[in-house]
């Protein structure tokens, strides 16, 4: 095999979300897409996710079956992490002026977000009262396992940095609260997208401008001197890698936007296809 072909291969990186993509409907990783990831791996393939999930919402998951070979990106860029070492490498934080303004414009529309922080290689989450039955079922679900990361007080400190709001709620609640961030705080960046496990839920996430997944994709790739993008996903707050991407993917169970956006449409999530996939491109580049 000339040396040229192999280093063609060796030079893609391969991004994916995590839930409604990567992830089975039950939030699990089939034996044969973590078969099939790992073997891979084990050939110099350049893997990892990027999702909007933080450390937190990382500890819910199996993600020890996996190998991952490339930084993670986690809250929609916000952060980028080695899964490995346990280890932040960046991150991008909003000043306590903006925390501020974020704080007041969410007040004006009911909502009281989950207000993340980071502290050494942890992430902490903030809160007052919720707002949502989304947020109470998502507060639930980690409170249980993890107690110490979530921080209750009767109201936000804003003299600090912070780098994520997360919200959840009716589209059209979460829309006015986004309509007005766009229009007072261009310091930040927000996505709003449909919840994959709770019908007529949304989620409203708020970040630092320098962020967004298409801005940690790009980090990714620059660390790893990388020069072909291969990313896969499935809903609206995918859009900015799908747009970046070299080949954009989009499992058969995303959203029409995403798969508008899309240059392949693969196998669902619950049908192994971002694994397949990367198992036939990986082959075809070694070609």
């Amino acid at each position: 095999m000339p040396v040229e072909i192999l280093e063609t291969a060796m030079n893609t990186l391969y991004m994916t979300d995590l839930d409604g993509t990567f992830l089975q409907p039950n939030q699990s990783i089939s034996p044969r897409t973590a078969a099939i990831i790992n073997q891979l791996a084990a050939q110099g393939c350049r893997f990892s996710i990027c999702t909007a999930r933080s450390l937190i919402g990382l500890q819910m998951l199996p993600l020890d079956q996996v190998r991952f070979t490339a930084p993670m990106v986690l809250m929609n860029g916000v952060m980028l992490y080695d899964y490995e070492h346990r280890t932040i490498l960046d991150q991008m934080a909003m000043s306590p002026a903006v925390v501020a303004q974020v704080v007041d414009i969410c007040a004006r529309h009911g909502k009281n977000p989950f207000l993340y922080r980071v502290e050494g290689n942890r992430v902490f989450s903030h809160y007052t009262a919720l707002t949502s039955v989304g947020e109470r079922a998502f507060l639930d679900s980690r409170l249980q396992r993890f107690p110490e990361l979530f921080r209750q007080a009767a109201e936000y400190d804003t003299t600090r940095e912070a780098v994520y709001f997360s919200m959840q709620d009716t589209r059209a609640c979460l829309q006015a609260v986004q309509q007005e961030l766009a229009q007072e705080v261009p310091s930040v960046t927000t996505t709003l997208y449909k919840d994959n496990y709770m019908e007529n839920n949304w989620y409203l996430e708020i970040f630092d401008c320098r962020a967004g997944k298409d801005n940690g994709v790009r980090r990714v790739k620059q660390r790893l001197g990388a020069d072909r993008l291969v990313v896969f996903g499935d809903n609206d707050n995918d859009l900015p890698m799908l747009h970046i991407a070299d080949v954009a993917c989009v499992v058969g169970n995303g959203v029409p936007t995403a798969q508008a956006a899309a240059d392949v449409i693969i196998g669902r999530n619950d049908q192994d296809g971002v694994a397949v996939y990367m198992q036939q491109d990986w082959a075809a580049q070694k070609e």
